[in-house]
């Protein structure tokens, strides 16, 4: 799966968008000799120890958030999640969005 940082970054503040954030980024880009930063590859993936279908289903929202106009946002939906990856969706929204897990 690939996104675009400026995705990843859409809830400023949160503990995703700080992962991806510019000085962040730039540091793991420089931290190993191969580019990529600890446990990440060196052609700039970053590897998520999240189940992708949940953070997938992060990743739809937030590129929905980003096309919804200010006003729509909150008319936004939250994500239909399959009944047998609930609990991992909720441990991976506890972990990037903590507080927001209504």
């Amino acid at each position: 799966m690939s996104a675009k940082r400026s995705t990843l970054r859409a809830c400023a503040g949160s503990p995703l968008a700080s992962q991806f954030d510019d000085e962040m980024w730039a540091q793991a880009t420089t931290t190993s000799p191969a580019g990529g930063g600890g446990d990440d590859s060196d052609d700039g993936c970053v590897s998520i120890d999240f189940s992708a279908y949940c953070f997938g289903k992060v990743v739809d929202h937030l590129r929905l958030l980003a096309i919804a106009r200010e006003g729509d946002r909150s008319a936004l939906a939250p994500p239909q999640v399959r009944a047998d990856q609930r609990d991992n969706f909720a441990r991976l929204v506890r972990y990037y969005f903590p507080g927001q897990e209504d």
